[in-house]
C-alpha cells in the first residue's frame, strides 16, 4: 500500500515508497525465510532447547545447548531471545553459577485496546504514539484493513477507567480529533485490557570471594532490560 499524498505531505515522505502492515507471524516467516537462505545457516523448528552445556563454574563458560530430545549442539557463541519470560536463569544456576540479579519494577501503567475494520486504514494525522494529557493513544495499522487503537492510562486512574465498557468505546477518540477517526471503523473485539505488566532488569551476579572469580570478565554483557 503506497504512501497517500495527504499522509506524504505530513510525514515529508517519497510518496512513492511503500508501507504494509504486518503481523509479528509474517514479520518473523520472513525473517526465518531469509536466513534460512544464507549459507552457513541452519534453521531448527520444532526444537526446544532445555538447558545449556558448559563446565560448571561461578562464572561458567557456555560452550552449547541441550535440546528436549537430548541432541547437544555446541557453539562458540549462544544468544537468549526469549523475552523477559527466559528459564536461562536456571539453567546458569545448574552449570553452578549464581545466575542473575533478577529486578522486576512495575511501572503502573494499563492499556485499553481495542481492534477495528474497514474498508481502508486510517489516515494518519499524528505519530502512532501521542501523549496527551494524562493519558496517550497508541494506534496501530495491522493487515486486512485491520487496525488497533490503544489507550494508555496510570493504573489508578479512576476516571478513565471507563474505557473498559465496549458500549462508550466509539466515543473514545472524541478528546483526540487527529484521531477520532480511527474509533469510526467497525470494532472487530471487544476492550481488551491489559495492566501489572512487569519489566525486569537482569544484572549480572558478582561471584562470592571463594569462588575462582573475584570480578566479572570484561566480557560480561552489561545491565540491560528484557
Amino acid at each position: 500500500m503506497a504512501w497517500g499524498t495527504k499522509e506524504a505531505e505530513l510525514h515529508g515522505v517519497d510518496r512513492h515508497l511503500r508501507r504494509g502492515p504486518d503481523r509479528t507471524g509474517l514479520r518473523e516467516s520472513a525473517l526465518a525465510l531469509a536466513a534460512a537462505r544464507r549459507p552457513g545457516v541452519t534453521v531448527r523448528r520444532g526444537v526446544r532447547v532445555t538447558g545449556l552445556l558448559g563446565a560448571p563454574a561461578a562464572v561458567p563458560a557456555v560452550t552449547g545447548v541441550r535440546t528436549s530430545g537430548g541432541e547437544e549442539i555446541r557453539a562458540d557463541l549462544v544468544v537468549d531471545a526469549m523475552g523477559r519470560g527466559t528459564p536461562s536463569s536456571a539453567w546458569l544456576t545448574a552449570l553452578g553459577s549464581a545466575g542473575p540479579r533478577t529486578e522486576p519494577e512495575d511501572h503502573g501503567f494499563a492499556y485499553y485496546s481495542r481492534y477495528f475494520t474497514g474498508p481502508e486504514h486510517p489516515v494518519r494525522m499524528a505519530p502512532p504514539y501521542t501523549q496527551l494529557g494524562t493519558f496517550a493513544l497508541l494506534t496501530i495499522p495491522g493487515g486486512h484493513d485491520t487496525w488497533s487503537v490503544t489507550f494508555v492510562t496510570g493504573r489508578g486512574d479512576a476516571p478513565l477507567k471507563h474505557l473498559r465498557d465496549p458500549e462508550r468505546s466509539p466515543g473514545r477518540c472524541a478528546p483526540a480529533p487527529a484521531h477520532a477517526h480511527w474509533c469510526a471503523g467497525t470494532p472487530g473485539t471487544g476492550v481488551l485490557v491489559m495492566a501489572g505488566v512487569l519489566d525486569r532488569r537482569r544484572r549480572p551476579t558478582t561471584p562470592t570471594p571463594s569462588a575462582p572469580w573475584r570480578r566479572l570478565p570484561p566480557a560480561w554483557p552489561p545491565p540491560r532490560r528484557c
